[in-house]
């Protein structure tokens, strides 16, 4: 028997194995077949939504926090707006809508609206997608409550950043319900389940966030010539914000007339995050600068003495080599000499903290303890925890000169725009008891009256930092002595 009459008997032998075995190859090509037609299709439909819900977008920036609207008349073809999400009620507050994309613009007919989204949208009207209006049981005519939430310059997880007074509400009419389809469905995120969006008018959440003039989104357009990529780089390109834009500064502080003048470069969000923190450091270094980095933060108590029998209420602390020489140093001692030394786990107070500690019966002399109780530098779901640490006192310095500088504390919503310590409205936990402003002891706000918020106490840069140092930033703000010929505005086009 030949190899051909093998198989030939094999085969016939084994028919009934053979068929079954070639039934299962074809079920489970089958299976295989309909499982990618069925994954081809669905990856084709969710693309299909996703892009039907952008309408002619092409690419997105979006940030959490506002610049000027003129940001995106470099870039063409471009639309401003502003995107948060929000809360929709009902008037009655029977309904309610979480979770809710507005989306406020002016141009929603260049991102490829339908006519009730391409007609101008006139103040106090909001327009509402199927689902949404669904969800509230709304229709055209009626009014709902939109509840915004307001933009804080401090992170909401920092101690010192806002925690009530969060949201902005403002009552607005229907003016259509539209399909949740197209922009109707715009989502920048991939999903079966429309999404629930509101649409109005740009003006109107510049006006009730009160960021007049800002947004914190541009829509770049493209035509169907256009590749992603080109209307990227176009985007990339054109983009050129200001230090405005991107909540920063550098501006002169005066000192005395012996002294000079020092350039301060900071950010209004009170402290210059890692990027521009390592940008201002990289400009220092090209230009060869002399810099002070500073960090300055609140200690709700100073306290010192036996069982803490002398103590003052939110002082704030400065972090810096005091070092330096005018315009942003030295600071002197009582002796009259310049500070040569400030050690780590140090602490130098100046003469007026001395003196009130002194008339609550604590006379410190170097190497005494002085105990600073603070908050932690991260809150976690909005609560906050103190801590306290004893540094041990170096010197003490006369709150003159280099020393009486307001400006080593950034401005503070609520405290340092206050003009007596009565009026604070702080975004931290605040004990006005602590505080003293009663006649005749009125000290706290006697200082208040003559110095504001201006540093009580220093510490050396490495302590500050590792006491105070956060995810938001380790500098509050660096202070430049500025070389022949640099002012605040060549240093800001240089930074």
């Amino acid at each position: 028997m030949n190899i051909t009459q093998l198989i030939r008997s094999s085969l016939s032998y084994h028919w009934r194995m053979n068929v079954a075995v070639a039934l299962g190859v074809l079920a489970g090509t089958a299976v295989l077949t309909g499982a990618l037609l069925v994954g081809d299709s669905v990856r084709g439909s969710l693309k299909h939504l996703a892009l039907d819900g952008l309408g002619t977008i092409e690419q997105t920036l979006v940030v959490d926090k506002f610049f000027r609207v003129e940001l995106a008349k470099n870039v063409e073809p471009a639309v401003p707006a502003i995107l948060l999400q929000s809360t929709l009620t009902q008037p009655d507050a029977k309904r309610r809508a979480d979770r809710v994309t507005i989306l406020g613009c002016d141009q929603f007919k260049t991102l490829g609206g339908t006519a009730d989204l391409a007609a101008t949208i006139t103040k106090g009207e909001i327009i509402l997608n199927e689902p949404l209006a669904r969800g509230l049981n709304a229709t055209a005519g009626q009014d709902v409550i939109v509840r915004l939430p307001v933009p804080s310059d401090v992170p909401r997880d920092s101690p010192l950043g806002r925690k009530t007074e969060t949201t902005s509400s403002v009552r607005l009419k229907v003016k259509a319900v539209i399909p949740a389809e197209g922009l109707g469905r715009f989502s920048l995120h991939p999903n079966q389940v429309a999404p629930l969006n509101a649409f109005v008018g740009l003006e109107e959440l510049q006006n009730a966030l009160q960021q007049e003039g800002k947004a914190n989104a541009i829509f770049a357009t493209g035509s169907n010539d256009d590749s992603a990529v080109s209307v990227a780089q176009r985007l990339t390109d054109a983009l050129k914000p200001s230090l405005a834009d991107l909540g920063l500064f550098v501006q002169p502080v005066k000192r005395t007339s012996d002294q000079g003048e020092y350039l301060l470069i900071g950010s209004k969000h009170m402290l210059l995050d890692a990027p521009a923190n390592q940008s201002a450091d990289k400009l220092v270094k090209e230009q060869q600068l002399t810099a002070q980095p500073i960090l300055t933060y609140l200690a709700n108590y100073v306290k010192a003495g036996p069982s803490d029998r002398g103590k003052v209420a939110y002082s704030t602390i400065t972090a810096l080599d005091p070092l330096a020489a005018a315009p942003l140093g030295p600071f002197v001692g009582l002796d009259g000499k310049p500070l040569a030394t400030l050690p780590d786990d140090t602490i130098v107070i100046t003469r007026w903290l001395y003196d009130d500690l002194a008339k609550q019966g604590v006379t410190l002399q170097p190497g005494d303890p002085i105990k600073l109780e603070f908050f932690e530098p991260e809150s976690t779901h909005g609560k906050v925890l103190e801590r306290t640490v004893s540094l041990r006192l170096h010197a003490v310095v006369d709150l003159t000169g280099a020393v009486a500088d307001r400006d080593f504390t950034p401005e503070l919503k609520g405290v340092t725009d206050e003009d007596s310590i009565a009026d604070w409205n702080p975004p931290f936990p605040y004990d006005p008891k602590r505080v003293r402003t009663t006649k005749p002891n009125d000290i706290d706000e006697q200082y208040w009256d003559t110095h504001r918020a201006t540093p009580k106490a220093f510490v050396s840069l490495a302590t500050g930092r590792k006491l105070w140092e956060s995810r938001f930033g380790r500098t509050t703000a660096i202070r430049v002595a500025p070389p022949s010929g640099v002012n605040a505005e060549s240093l800001a086009d240089q930074w």
